[in-house]
């Protein structure tokens, strides 16, 4: 009888799924940030919204550019004037989070920033969508 570690193919840990997920966060803030490493935002580029009629531009932007993951988080129009050269949004995690950390306490804002970065883009983008906010 072939041992079960022959049978079942492992797939290799990812690394950047892996860093989403921090016990000194809110469920949520990293559930969000799996969602944008796997592709699973509601945008116009993914096939999370294939078959849903949605507004093709972006609603932050005085352009009209085209509604896209890598646009929302990279490339629209920063308020802070923060420039990522235009590289994909799993390149600019991964950067980040390989940096070298002095502390434990470094380390701990170095892991956990870009993931409440994320979030409130991201919510700040819903409350735009969907609620009053301009």
């Amino acid at each position: 009888m072939k041992d079960i570690c022959e049978i079942r193919n492992h797939r290799q840990k990812d690394h950047l799924i892996h860093k989403a997920w921090h016990k000194s966060i809110p469920f949520k803030f990293s559930f969000i940030t799996w969602r944008l490493i796997k592709s699973r935002l509601p945008f116009t580029n993914n096939s999370v919204c294939r078959f849903i009629d949605m507004p093709v531009d972006c609603l932050c932007c005085s352009i009209a550019q085209p509604k896209t993951i890598q646009h929302f988080f990279i490339e629209g129009e920063p308020p802070l004037e923060i420039s990522y050269h235009k590289r994909p949004v799993k390149m600019v995690l991964h950067d980040w989070w390989q940096t070298r950390s002095k502390n434990e306490a470094h380390k701990l804002i170095i892991h956990v920033t870009p993931i409440i970065i994320y979030w409130v883009l991201w919510t700040t983008r819903c409350y735009c969508r969907y609620g009053d906010q301009k």
